[in-house]
């Protein structure tokens, strides 16, 4: 049971007037992110955000737009476009010769830290689900697919 692994402020306003705090989505939600931005914080030590690896990922996969890769990686121009500037910055990526000059391509040294990143991620994953069976694993993020 989730309230077993509370802390004793959580276990005082679990219940109040019949409103469990514990079966609130959001709360529970948010409770869910916070350890997974531990693990996460613990494994990936690398200055990188979420969703620079997510663009390194999709990009190594083949060039794309920057409009396409904020699609892709779900952020908008304002955050898509901070993105590639610190990824270009880097060196991570760089834009295609001058008749595709919207295309962004991973360079090497993208793709390495890329590739770094994937085993990083499956990590986290396997650890932050590590309390679930494999069946529970897939139900869960099926369920949270339908959300999004």
């Amino acid at each position: 049971m989730l309230s077993k692994c509370l802390p004793l402020p959580y276990k005082i306003v679990m219940s109040t007037n019949n409103f469990n705090l514990l079966n609130q989505f959001g709360f529970v939600l948010r409770l869910v992110s916070q350890r997974y931005a531990r693990i996460f914080n613990e494994v990936v030590t690398d200055e990188v955000l979420p969703p620079e690896i997510s663009a390194l990922i999709v990009l190594q996969q083949a060039a794309c737009s920057e409009v396409d890769l904020g699609a892709l990686i779900r952020t908008d121009a304002g955050m898509t476009s901070a993105i590639v500037a610190r990824l270009l910055r880097e060196g991570f990526v760089e834009r295609t010769g001058p008749a595709d000059a919207t295309l962004l391509r991973i360079t090497e040294t993208g793709r390495l830290t890329g590739q770094k990143f994937v085993d990083a991620a499956v990590l986290v994953s396997d650890t932050a689900l590590a309390p679930l069976t494999r069946y529970e694993r897939h139900v869960l993020m099926e369920l949270l697919k339908k959300l999004v």
